[in-house]
């Protein structure tokens, strides 16, 4: 059984960029968690399971990164799609993303109409492999 509404947790600790990516994504049939460390990331992945995850690199106490490898370690989480969305831009910041299983890597600012082609296409794919 598929969910009504595609679950996306976002997160970021910058307010600022919760509200641009929330008033980016209201509206679009979107169902919008928001975390801001990874204590509150990992209460929202194992109770909500999202179908996808923005996430940025540069948070408190554990980065993105390491947010990023200890989500694809758990068997019923490893498999939601991660969308690094950062600051951080050089080609050494993007390999390690995707070393650490992330499957896209967004450079803030970002352009809103490729962000949301990028989540409609994950969330495209997210639904066909659980079908």
């Amino acid at each position: 059984m598929s969910k009504v509404q595609p679950v996306i947790l976002i997160v970021d600790d910058e307010p600022g960029n919760q509200v641009v990516l929330e008033a980016l994504l209201i509206g679009k049939g979107y169902h919008l968690f928001f975390a801001n460390n990874y204590q509150t990331t990992f209460e929202f992945v194992n109770s909500i399971l999202p179908d996808l995850i923005l996430l940025d690199i540069l948070l408190p106490e554990m980065n993105g990164y390491d947010i990023c490898q200890n989500i694809r370690q758990q068997e019923r989480l490893k498999d939601i799609p991660i969308i690094f969305i950062t600051t951080l831009g050089n080609p050494l910041d993007r390999q390690r993303g995707f070393e650490v299983g992330g499957n896209d890597f967004i450079s803030k600012p970002f352009k809103s109409q490729e962000l949301l082609a990028c989540i409609k296409n994950y969330l495209a794919m997210q639904q066909t492999s659980t079908q």
